[in-house]
Parts: structure tokens; sequence; C-alpha cells
């Protein structure tokens, strides 16, 4: 028997099985129809990484995991544990990074000082840019999120070799002293010609999930806790 589908508004196929505002088709035609219709795009960031090619993942280390203070002083003094960097590279991305790094240094004062993280990451331009802004995840030694960095680059780059330099105030010692591990990777640039290429923010969680990092897209994000810490320190 065939089946009836009223209210539905359909156009195209003019050869007596599909009509405007009616549907008459054969049943199998019928439910392959259906089947089809229930198809949807990923939903999960681990599915949306599945639908297109994985990115590529570099790995860099970063150090020890100490910090040197100064006269003899040294934060994590008695610990073996080094951190590294993984590098998430998007093909598709007009900034090509090669290699990141993000470490903890402390930085002396007239009277006192404070820690800082220090991000480079270096790679070439694949054409003309006029600004760049390179993420860092920050986890600490139980893999847990501490926060998300944000180095912004807002100058003419030409075509060819890039670095970029950040630094950032630390929120405190207990944090420069669990920060283990970070991700890095290309939030999104502006062309010489003004069009924005944003990532994929969903294929980098993917990424870093499957790492074995349990975060959300809150955590990746600059947004979460950028207005409670302290200003960024100066770029150099």
């Amino acid at each position: 028997m065939p089946l009836y589908f009223a209210g539905m508004f359909a156009r195209g196929v003019n050869n007596g099985h599909i009509i405007h505002g009616r549907v008459k088709l054969p049943s199998l035609f019928a439910f392959s129809i259906l089947l089809g219709c229930s198809q949807r795009e990923p939903t999960t960031p681990e599915a949306a990484a599945q639908a297109s090619k994985p990115f590529e993942v570099t790995t860099t280390l970063a150090g020890s995991i100490r910090t040197p203070l100064g006269y003899g002083v040294v934060l994590n003094k008695k610990s073996s544990l080094a951190r590294t960097t993984y590098l998430i590279v998007d093909p598709e991305c007009p900034l090509a990074l090669k290699s990141a790094k993000l470490t903890t240094v402390w930085e002396r004062k007239e009277y006192s000082g404070e820690y800082q993280y220090a991000g480079v990451a270096e790679g070439a331009a694949k054409k003309g840019l006029t600004a760049a802004s390179i993420a860092f995840v920050v986890l600490d030694v139980w893999g847990q999120h501490i926060q998300s960095l944000d180095h912004e680059t807002i100058e003419d780059i030409s075509e060819g070799p890039f670095k970029s330099e950040g630094h950032w105030r630390l929120w405190s010692e207990n944090d420069a002293s669990r920060f283990m591990n970070s991700f890095a990777f290309v939030r999104r640039v502006r062309l010489a010609d003004g069009t924005i290429w944003n990532a994929n923010e969903d294929r980098i969680l993917a990424t870093i999930r499957q790492k074995g990092a349990e975060l959300t897209r809150e955590d990746i994000s600059t947004k979460k806790k950028a207005a409670k810490g302290p200003p960024p320190a100066a770029s150099k």
C-alpha cells in the first residue's frame, strides 16, 4: 500500500510521486527517504573529529617543572617531573605552527618578583596576515584544567617565518607549582584582505580529549577566567 504524508512541502521530483503539499510514495522508497532524513550532522566534539582528517599533534619538551627564583631557591626543587606542550595543528590554518612551548619563570622585581607563564610558538605564515592569536590550555599534575591563555600578535605579518612570545602573570605560587602540561593551537588569524579565520574548537577539544584530558568547551576558552585573574604581563 502507498503511504500518504499530508502537510509536507517538497519540490523537485515531478514524476507523480512527489507533489507540492502532499507526498505519495511507495512504502519501501518512503522508508528509505525517512531513514536518510534521520541522519544528522555530528553533535559531539568526538563525532566532529571523526568527520574529517584528524589534526596533527606534535610534542615539545618544555623543561623541568622546577622554577629557579635565585639565591639557590627553587620551586619544586625535589621534583624530577618535566613539562610537555602538545601542539595541535589544523592543516587548513593560514598560519602553520611547527613548535610551541609553555613553561614558568620568576620575574625579579626591585624588592620582590612574580611568577609568570612564558610561551613561545614558531612556524610560518602561508600568506600575509595582520593579526594572530595563539592559545595555550594549561593543565596541572593531575591533568585538570588550570586556565587558558591567549597571546595576540597585532602587526603586519609577511608570508614566511613567524614567531610569537608571550608572558602572563600567574595567579599564585600554587599554580606555578602544580602546572605540568599544556596544549597549544592557533585560535584565530586575520588575513591581509580582512578575512577572519577561526579554529574549529569542537575538533580542537576532541583532539585534546583523545590525549586523555577531560576538558570542556568552556575550559579551552579564555573567557572563563580571564576577568578574575591579574592582567597579563607585557609581551616580549
